[in-house]
């Protein structure tokens, strides 16, 4: 796999590395991280990045390597609550984006944390104010373990898709049609 980062600058960083040959024979797919998908640091980098990376190599995958949601003061998204299905609705909208534009799958970044978002792999880089959501919550004590919203679009997703496979594109202008496939 190349790149596995953000779309921003996907698409430059990509053509350059398979327009070498020898490169491109190392090559089999591409990771993307979905952090620029909703613009929560800057643009948003659309499904378009996708489709134009498969029309451009229609012989590598494309993989959507790394997911996760958090609350973060300055970009309204709701904090850590337990049930809540605020940040399982960016999942199932990501998924479905990604998999109407070439992605053959979707890893989640955190699949267990407990209940403050933790443990983090460098806590120096994370606002303190920032709470990381996962599929899973582990109470403090480690007694209990709480399925979130996100664990069950995942497992939504998880059910095999047999090739050959047709997907029916989806209109995703609109939030509301999450709550109609789920």
């Amino acid at each position: 796999m190349i790149w596995d980062f953000n779309r921003g600058n996907a698409r430059d960083y990509i053509d350059t590395v398979l327009a070498d040959p020898d490169a491109a024979k190392y090559t089999n797919g591409i990771a993307m991280h979905w952090y620029d998908d909703f613009g929560w640091f800057g643009p948003a980098y659309g499904s378009q990045v996708l489709q134009n990376i498969h029309d451009n190599h229609p012989d590598k995958w494309i993989l959507n390597t790394e997911a996760c949601t958090y609350y973060k003061p300055n970009l309204n998204l709701s904090k850590v609550e337990i049930g809540n299905w605020y940040h399982a609705d960016y999942y199932a909208r990501d998924i479905i984006d990604d998999l109407n534009h070439w992605s053959t799958g979707f890893v989640d970044w955190n699949m267990a944390l407990n209940e403050t978002g933790e443990p983090r792999w460098n806590d120096t880089y994370y606002d303190k104010n920032e709470t990381i959501d996962a599929p899973i919550i582990v109470s403090k004590d480690g007694s209990e373990f709480y399925k979130q919203p996100s664990y069950y679009v995942i497992g939504h997703f998880s059910i095999p898709i047999s090739y050959p496979y047709k997907f029916k594109h989806m209109d995703m202008s609109s939030r509301s049609y999450v709550w109609n496939i789920l």
